[in-house]
């Protein structure tokens, strides 16, 4: 029995240390104006706050857009580490186009690598393999 419960206890411990290992992000957006007029620019900022220096995620957030409500412009994009934690911050210009609420909804995509791909990026080897697709008329 005794040495049953010692597994179980390594086990609990090696999960929960590897949760505690696991890298965990936070987004923010803030905008500096609550109200504007038609063609006033409104500078958006987002920021993804990171646990730790998270090398291993790369983050797909591209919310340029033209539409019939409003227009959006990049203006800066910045990776940071502050007290060993990585914040990336993107900053937007945006445009309103026409009165009444606007709401910007925008989707980012968080990828996560692993350190072998890494090491083959940086190296120059492709590991890929590629198929040809033929279409038959």
């Amino acid at each position: 029995m005794r040495k049953n419960l010692g597994n179980i206890s390594i086990i609990f411990i090696l999960f929960f240390n590897l949760s505690l290992f696991a890298s965990s992000y936070e987004w923010s957006a803030t905008a500096n104006k609550k109200s504007a007029f038609v063609n006033e620019a409104i500078l958006l900022k987002y920021m993804c706050k990171f646990s730790d220096r998270s090398e291993l995620y790369t983050i797909d957030f591209n919310p340029v857009v033209e539409n019939e409500n409003y227009t959006i412009k990049p203006l800066s994009e910045q990776e940071q580490i502050v007290d060993g934690k990585r914040v990336n911050t993107f900053e937007y210009i945006a445009y309103v186009k026409r009165s009444g609420k606007m709401t910007f909804d925008f989707d980012m995509v968080m990828k996560k690598t692993n350190e072998d791909s890494i090491e083959n990026t940086v190296l120059g080897r492709d590991n890929e393999q590629y198929e040809e697709l033929r279409q038959l008329i």
